[in-house]
């Protein structure tokens, strides 16, 4: 009986936390007092099966979810987006493309700080990530690694 529960809490332990997902984000810095900012970065599945993703969860945001921007007669406009990453793939988030959106931010984001966040799958798993943040006007991976801010 032992031996059950010990294989049961195993499944769930291994399903709660998936080590098959690596996720390198970066952000931009934001103003004081801006109420939204984007998470981008590389998207990694290294597991046999694909990965869809539920919600995310950022504590200093009231809203946090997956948007596309869609270029239509020079004008672009962002709209919600699914995110399923296949098995053994990446994807790609970056400006001016598919991004994660934080919306109702309650501080700025601050360039140099890393910042937590948690990917919430359809299979009820979690992952956790951290995302480093660079400068204003920044277009690509910051340079720096940055360190925890509060």
């Amino acid at each position: 009986m032992q031996r059950i529960l010990l294989l049961l809490l195993g499944m769930f332990v291994s399903n709660a936390t998936p080590a098959d997902i690596s996720v390198e984000a970066w952000s931009r810095a934001t103003p004081p007092g801006a109420a939204s900012a984007a998470i981008y970065g590389k998207f990694s599945n290294t597991s046999t099966r694909d990965k869809t993703l539920d919600r995310v969860g950022f504590d200093q945001a009231d809203h946090a979810m997956v948007h596309g921007t869609q270029h239509t007669d020079g004008m672009a406009r962002m709209q919600t987006n699914e995110l399923t990453i296949p098995a053994g793939e990446t994807i790609e988030m970056k400006p001016g493309s598919m991004h994660i959106m934080l919306m109702g931010l309650s501080d700025r984001l601050v360039q140099g700080c890393q910042y937590r966040f948690e990917l919430i799958w359809e299979d009820d798993s979690v992952s956790e990530h951290w995302f480093r943040t660079g400068s204003f006007g920044q277009m690509k991976t910051p340079d720096d690694e940055g360190a925890p801010c509060l």
